[in-house]
């Protein structure tokens, strides 16, 4: 690891020191032992002063160390990664205010952007298994393809979406949590939640075919030409290598210059990332190139009141390129909402509605 310039320091005789290495990413701690002897014990008054202004030093590097992040292609460890301050993901929407191109361009450079506020406009109504724990939610060829979870109960299913009869079902081990899945070429692709493991099934029957390893948990994932993104339940959204699954970066998304934590399912369309947001009834379009969120969604009213008490949260977005609609669904949800994302009108945003 570069460390910067060596700083050779004098220690008394029976002095050993050891020393944190720099924590960069994808570096785990280790120790450094540093057993240097001065060549002249005589020099004792001196060496203490060394000693005192050459500890500071390497601190000084490691505090610059981690400032600096790497594109070396190791995956950051989860440890590694920063914990989220209190509120985040519970951003507050900041009033539209007319902006001149001048003040555009200058929020475009610092992340903030004018965020489109979209609703959902349902476009027809399903029935979806009310005993799925939906995790993640796939649309190809006329059906959709659902990853569940919860222990004993994980599976990866293949679903006629107007009737909501599964057609196909594979189990997970009882000791896994399945979680977010992508459709990757010609394979379905399955994480799983705190495991490290995510499976490679063939599309046709649904036998696991590969299996790759990761750092830290698995939510959501989703894959568009040659890009394949995973969340981890952070701020932060992972690129991995479509063919073996390693790590190629990382991604953090903002809203209004601020990270936003508890992303979930995710999902590519016409260029574009969508999120589910854990917990939440909106779902966030976000550019995958900088990270930006640059539309809300509003999803709330799906459900009656009576259906609310027997469910758990939204989670689930699939999109039909043909149609251009979108499928969503949550976890023990009992119907699956074929739907458009349109804009909510200004009376309405006045209202609070």
């Amino acid at each position: 690891m570069d460390m910067g310039p060596v700083v050779v320091m004098m220690l008394p005789q029976s002095m050993e020191l050891e020393i944190p290495t720099a924590r960069r990413f994808g570096r785990h701690r280790g120790s450094v032992p540093w057993g240097l002897k001065p060549r002249d014990s005589r020099l004792g008054a001196l060496n203490f002063g060394a000693l005192i202004f050459g500890a500071l030093i390497p601190w000084a590097l490691v505090l610059w160390g981690c400032s600096v992040e790497t594109s070396s292609g190791v995956e950051p460890s989860s440890q590694n990664r920063p914990a989220a301050a209190a509120g985040e993901g519970q951003s507050q929407e900041s009033p539209s205010v007319p902006l001149d191109e001048a003040q555009k361009e200058t929020q475009r450079g610092k992340g903030l952007v004018t965020v489109e506020q979209l609703k959902v406009k349902i476009e027809a109504i399903y029935p979806h298994d009310p005993t799925a724990f939906t995790q993640g939610l796939v649309w190809d060829g006329g059906v959709l393809y659902e990853s569940t979870g919860l222990y004993g109960k994980s599976s990866l299913r293949q679903v006629d979406p107007t009737t909501g009869r599964v057609l196909h079902r594979k189990a997970l081990d009882p000791n896994l949590f399945g979680e977010g899945l992508a459709l990757v070429e010609d394979r379905l692709v399955q994480l799983t939640w705190k495991a490290g493991v995510a499976f490679a099934y063939d599309l046709a029957t649904l036998e696991v075919i590969d299996e790759f390893g990761y750092n830290g948990e698995g939510w959501g994932l989703a894959y568009d030409q040659g890009r394949l993104l995973m969340s981890d339940g952070s701020s932060r959204i992972t690129y991995r290598d479509p063919q073996d699954f390693r790590w190629r970066s990382t991604l953090e998304i903002r809203h209004q210059g601020r990270p936003m934590v508890d992303l979930n399912e995710l999902e590519f369309a016409e260029g574009d990332l969508y999120a589910n947001v854990w917990g939440q009834e909106r779902i966030l379009r976000i550019d995958p190139e900088n990270g930006v969120v640059n539309a809300v969604i509003d999803a709330s009213g799906l459900l009656e009141e009576r259906e609310k008490t027997m469910v758990d949260v939204l989670n689930g977005i699939a999109y039909d390129p043909l149609s251009k609609t979108f499928w969503l669904t949550g976890k023990f949800w009992p119907k699956m909402f074929q739907v458009t994302f349109v804009p909510v009108e200004a009376t309405e945003m006045s209202s609070g509605g």
